[in-house]
C-alpha cells in the first residue's frame, strides 16, 4: 500500500495527519529541495491542508492533541493554545 492509499483510505484523522507527515519528512531527508507543494501534489490535496497537517502532527507527537475527536477541533485547539476540547 502506498502512502497515498494509506492516507486516502484511513478514516482516522490522526492516522491521516501522521501518514502525511511521515511521507513528507521521508522525502525531505531524501531530497533537501522537497517542498510542502510536492507533498500536496503527491496526495492530491491543497498546500494549506499539508501545512495544517504538519502543524497537527507536531501537536500529536507532543501529546497536546490526543483527546480531540476531530481534525477541525484539533486545529481550533492549536489556534486557542490547546485550551478547549
Amino acid at each position: 500500500m502506498t502512502y497515498r492509499e494509506k492516507f486516502h483510505n484511513s478514516t482516522d484523522w490522526k492516522s491521516k495527519v501522521l501518514t502525511m507527515e511521515f511521507f513528507h519528512l521521508l522525502r525531505l531527508t531524501e531530497n533537501k529541495k522537497w517542498t510542502m507543494k510536492n507533498t500536496a501534489n503527491y496526495f492530491g490535496v491543497s498546500l494549506a491542508l499539508v501545512s495544517e497537517n504538519l502543524m497537527l502532527a507536531v501537536g500529536l507527537r507532543e501529546g497536546k492533541l490526543d483527546d480531540y475527536p476531530s481534525r477541525v477541533k484539533a486545529l481550533e485547539g492549536l489556534k486557542n493554545g490547546e485550551k478547549q476540547k
